[in-house]
């Protein structure tokens, strides 16, 4: 190699390391930059009726939320602006002394709500010291909020369409009680709002009835309406009417799967993201060996969550199987209640298979803040749930994963124990 030749290489080499500094300069800030933030990099909020006064009795719940939370809170003010949630703050601060106990729980729940991350909240109602339960559960269907669920004494309950509360209608109810759900899309709001008209406590809160120790509620069934007033009963006291209900609703256990001879399918329910789930997935691999279903459906309609690895070895070992290789042999279901590691593991199925998704849009974000932590608040002792992390699945910002194909679930479908959505995995024709 000639001189000039050696020269030519050694600027090479110079320009090519500047260069890659340079990359790894331009990688550090690009891998940054869609970081939402770091604990500790926002500060406390001002809320001016409390300053120069000795913080005592509710004030410290809200000195707390002023202060703690935007210090422990991964990225607090994505969504709502620290002016804006120090308003709301200070606005309480200005009326707690006005409140009962249960409007201010309420209240401090509605203020954390408006911040927009369906991991952070404070929790009222049960096991909450102080809340109690009405004997009957909600659920929002396409036509209505009907009983789910209802105490052994009051049988008639079931299957009823809610008409009002106290004077309240039903839908005005639960457009109060959305005002407390921490959340990023409305499917959550439809699952999580229902549950809080059947605590006493958060009635009175909301103003929806005077007092939350007894509720009068007026119903629709067969024709008919008729009221019922309901008493407050500790949560674990009450003795639940046993129902037959259909076989996706329950949540009993983890994981269950059945074979269904007659569509010649393997259909997996998987509630929870807990536990260990090597057995079952050893147990699923033999029947799958032994039957060679023609399709394989897979439920995270009820999943509200935990730890998105417990499933990664069944998840892999069903994108391993031939019975999926084929488009419109792998099916994911999806609903309002499919939230947090239960997206994790929607898109974990997006990405390893051609699986078709049908249902509901799911109540959680594919891209938000979550692994939650908690804190007690300092007066009233109630406990507030926080993201210390955050979650990139996808490109943009979309509010749900939405399913391929959405089923609508009515009422009547439900009380008949028919299950629409898993008709309609069972009857997909391949395109």
């Amino acid at each position: 190699m000639t001189p000039k030749h050696r020269q030519v290489s050694s600027s090479l080499r110079t320009l090519m390391a500047a260069l890659a500094v340079l990359v790894i300069f331009a990688l550090t800030v690009a891998g940054c930059a869609p970081e939402p933030g770091k604990p500790g990099q926002q500060g406390p909020v001002s809320v001016p009726f409390l300053e120069g006064k000795a913080v005592t009795g509710r004030a410290k719940d809200i000195q707390w939320l002023a202060r703690e939370l935007p210090r422990r809170h991964r990225n607090l003010f994505f969504s709502l602006s620290s002016a804006d949630y120090g308003k709301a703050l200070d606005d309480l601060a200005r009326r707690a002394d006005q409140l009962s106990d249960v409007q201010f729980a309420v209240a401090l729940a509605q203020v954390v709500a408006k911040l927009g991350d369906a991991h952070t909240s404070v929790r009222v109602g049960p096991p909450s010291p102080g809340f109690g339960r009405l004997p009957v559960d909600f659920y929002a269907f396409s036509d209505g909020l009907w009983v789910t669920r209802t105490g052994r004494d009051f049988p008639q309950l079931l299957g009823a369409r809610l008409v009002r509360i106290g004077d309240t209608p039903a839908d005005k109810a639960l457009e109060l009680a959305a005002t407390i759900v921490s959340h990023e899309n409305d499917n959550w709001v439809r699952a999580r709002a229902p549950v809080y008209l059947a605590i006493p406590e958060v009635l009175e809160g909301l103003g929806i009835v005077p007092d939350g120790r007894r509720v009068a509620m007026e119903f629709a069934k067969d024709g008919a309406t008729f009221t019922v007033t309901l008493d407050r009963q500790e949560y674990n006291a009450i003795q639940w009417l046993d129902t037959a209900y259909p076989s996706w609703w329950g949540k009993e256990t983890v994981l269950s799967y059945s074979y269904l001879a007659a569509e010649k399918a393997l259909y997996i329910k998987y509630t929870s993201c807990s536990g260990d789930l090597s057995k079952d997935t050893d147990a699923i691999r033999r029947l799958l060996d032994e039957k060679h279903p023609t399709r394989i459906v897979f439920d995270l309609r009820r999943n509200t969550g935990g730890n998105s690895q417990v499933a990664q070895g069944l998840i892999k070992m069903l994108a391993s199987r031939p019975e999926v290789k084929e488009p419109g042999r792998l099916f994911v279901l999806v609903g309002r209640e499919t939230f947090s590691s239960a997206i994790l593991n929607s898109y974990d199925f997006k990405e390893r298979t051609n699986a078709i998704f049908l249902g509901e849009p799911t109540g959680g974000k594919p891209n938000g803040y979550g692994e939650v932590k908690t804190a007690e608040l300092p007066f009233s002792g109630l406990t507030v749930g926080y993201s210390v992390k955050y979650f990139k699945m996808v490109e943009g910002d979309p509010p749900s994963l939405s399913p391929d194909q959405e089923v609508p679930l009515t009422a009547q479908d439900f009380f008949a124990g028919r299950d629409p959505v898993l008709a309609a995995a069972l009857a997909y024709k391949p395109r």
